[in-house]
């Protein structure tokens, strides 16, 4: 090696001195970071705002189900109290003046208690009439949503095929149609209810499964037609056991649920002509129990009035002319028992081209032959 040159640096492989590592890098050789673009910084700034916007969301929503809790325990309160202020009354209050049993479904309007389920309170005899909760429901969204109830209510001991309700409340549409309307129905039924009922997550009253529609067993479903059954079936028991006066108690009570016959607002539906004249038999049968019973009991008074009021639903019932003869004859009122047999020979000439029964016509032996006063 020449004098004066630069020492040699040593080569090993592929090793460097560490010298060359030691010396600092210049600033020209340094890498900077590129700057932040626009659109990134766009980017950034949105990502800020949505998670602030959650967060605040989070906390809103936290302090809303607070308030509700509070005031949904608030509510629940003063709801017990006011149920219990309403039960006492309704414990306290006096019977009907006109006489109505306490099982009259129109009249009961208390509450139910806390956490019960819905209470439907449906009166078939005469005019249909619905309550919910203790509440008369008025105003129908249209005719066949309550016919579509009435349905319902009627065959509330088993579900009804969705084909069935179809041909009975549009027997004159397509199939198609008539589902159609079905529904539409049934969603106006199902919003009608809901808006009667008391509570604020109120379930629904008509159910739908595998093709059938039912009301929803959960709820208490009260018919007036099931207690007048229950009314009736009980009185012929305690009669045959000989506690007349008990079974004669039960009839009364049967008597006054009869408001009209079944379902008379339907009275041309093929589906109410069976149940009707049925009733009414039952009805009768009743009727001619409270009648005989009033006049061995001496009750003349009591005797005329179930005797006209079977009159009112069949004017050819000959047995009830004989109680209106007797009843006036034992009066003295020979006037008015002739009457009521003239009356019987005319109808039953007009309706049925017959003559008054033997038993009827001896009655008029005992009538003596006078003119009014």
């Amino acid at each position: 090696m020449a004098k004066g040159s630069p020492a040699s640096l040593p080569v090993s492989g592929n090793t460097m001195p560490e010298e060359v590592f030691q010396q600092p890098v210049p600033e020209t050789v340094r890498r900077e970071e590129p700057p932040e673009s626009s659109v990134e910084q766009r980017w950034r700034i949105a990502l800020e705002l949505m998670q602030s916007l959650l967060n605040d969301y989070c906390r809103a929503r936290s302090q809303l189900e607070e308030t509700c809790r509070a005031l949904v325990g608030r509510g629940k309160d003063t709801e017990q109290r006011l149920r219990c202020l309403l039960g006492l009354a309704a414990n306290a209050s006096q019977a009907d003046p006109a006489g109505r049993d306490g099982a009259d479904y129109g009249q009961d309007t208390r509450l139910d208690p806390e956490g019960a389920p819905p209470v439907l309170r449906a009166c078939c005899f005469g005019s249909f009439e619905i309550y919910l909760d203790g509440k008369k429901i008025d105003r129908w969204p249209s005719l066949k949503a309550k016919s579509l109830l009435k349905f319902l209510v009627a065959f509330r001991n088993r579900p009804v095929a969705r084909d069935v309700l179809v041909e009975t409340l549009w027997p004159e549409c397509a199939p198609e149609a008539g589902r159609n309307n079905l529904k539409a129905a049934i969603y106006a039924l199902r919003q009608l209810l809901l808006s009667h009922q008391s509570l604020p997550r109120a379930p629904q009253l008509v159910l739908f499964s595998e093709g059938q529609y039912l009301i929803n067993p959960d709820a208490q479903l009260l018919v007036d037609v099931d207690e007048f059954e229950r009314r009736w079936l009980t009185g012929r028991s305690l009669e045959k056991e000989g506690r007349h006066e008990e079974a004669a108690e039960e009839y009364r009570r049967a008597e006054r649920l009869y408001r009209g016959d079944y379902s008379e607002d339907d009275i041309y539906a093929d589906w109410t002509l069976l149940r009707r004249e049925a009733w009414k038999d039952a009805y009768l049968t009743i009727l001619g129990k409270l009648a005989n019973s009033s006049f061995e009991a001496g009750d003349h008074e009591s005797c005329i009035l179930y005797s006209q009021r079977i009159l009112a639903r069949d004017v050819c019932h000959e047995e009830a002319y004989r109680w209106l003869i007797r009843c006036y004859s034992r009066s003295g009122n020979y006037y008015r028992a002739r009457q009521w047999y003239d009356l019987c020979a005319a109808i039953l000439k007009k309706e049925l081209d017959a003559v008054p029964d033997r038993k009827t016509t001896a009655l008029l032996r005992h009538i003596p032959q006078q003119e009014p006063a």
